[in-house]
């Protein structure tokens, strides 16, 4: 293991002096076992030395997410664009679409890394000549970019569908990946 005179001298290194009333030995430990990481010998390994600067990064909000969907839902056209969408794309007479959830992340400079998560369900019931669910199956769109603050700007540069059955989907929103979007007031939706 690691002395706590070693773990001291670690955190002095990596935390600023303001900060270091954060610092505890047991937190620290606890987050690195948290991270699965183990030190195998009397001196930190480096990969106990990278556990302990992400714990550093945590500490001081750098890892933070913050989940905005709510604002999203009520400053943007948003969700009812995804509700849109499925209303010309999704299959069944209970079709519907929405946004599950949306993340931002400060990565520096007026930037911020971003994932938006939307559900579209493919539905259909049949009242005659039995109350009976045909079909029932929800297509998940994970999009992730960089949104800019400055310029209210978001470049999509992943984008994933998961369940879509005949890829109707993919197909369809492959294209945005790349693309820049404008983001409308980007303001009134930033953490």
């Amino acid at each position: 293991g690691v002395t706590k005179e070693e773990a001291q001298q670690m955190a002095k290194k990596i935390v600023p002096s303001e900060k270091r009333a954060w610092v505890h030995i047991f937190q620290v430990g606890e987050v690195m076992r948290r991270l699965n990481c183990r030190i195998m010998t009397p001196k930190f390994s480096g990969l106990a030395a990278l556990c302990l600067a992400l714990f550093m990064l945590m500490v001081n909000g750098a890892l933070a997410q913050t989940d905005i969907t709510d604002k999203v839902r009520r400053n943007t056209p948003l969700n009812q664009t995804i509700q849109n969408f499925c209303d010309s794309y999704c299959q069944g007479n209970q079709r519907e679409g929405h946004l599950t959830s949306v993340v931002l992340q400060p990565i520096g400079g007026d930037r911020y890394r971003g994932s938006l998560i939307a559900d579209l369900r493919n539905w259909q019931e049949m009242d005659e000549p039995l109350n009976v669910t045909v079909f029932d199956w929800t297509v998940r769109i994970r999009a992730e970019g960089i949104l800019d603050a400055t310029t209210c700007t978001a470049v999509i540069d992943s984008l994933t569908v998961d369940n879509d059955i005949y890829g109707v989907f993919s197909d369809l929103l492959d294209e945005h990946k790349g693309q820049k979007h404008t983001v409308p007031n980007c303001k009134r939706i930033l953490p």
